[in-house]
């Protein structure tokens, strides 16, 4: 559901309520040109280590062992950073943000 935005013409947005649902959002929004938000641990493999946001950038599944890695901007580090699928996906889902579990925004090209 698009809304409107201040930074944005518009932006998409949803809830991720399942590991299969999350990774289908985001490579169908990135596959149309749309970086997305979402709200992971400060420190991925830590989930007591608090919520932040992170702008995923960037997908890659390695066809010998199906692992898919996802890249990411990180604001925290100022660097761009990547983790494997099940990293991201727990960091997202125990957050220790009731808000931001699942949670996700897209921002259209050119906005």
């Amino acid at each position: 559901m698009p809304s409107r935005c201040i930074f944005a013409d518009s932006v998409d947005e949803g809830k991720a309520s399942s590991e299969q649902d999350a990774l289908a959002t985001l490579e169908d929004q990135l596959d149309a040109g749309r970086p997305v938000v979402i709200d992971v641990t400060t420190v991925l493999s830590d989930n007591s280590s608090g919520a932040h946001f992170v702008l995923v950038i960037g997908y890659a599944t390695d066809l010998q062992s199906g692992m898919t890695l996802i890249t990411f901007n990180n604001p925290l580090t100022g660097q761009q950073q990547a983790a494997n699928w099940p990293t991201i996906w727990s960091a997202w889902q125990n957050n220790g943000d009731p808000g931001g579990r699942g949670w996700w925004m897209a921002i259209p090209a050119g906005s």
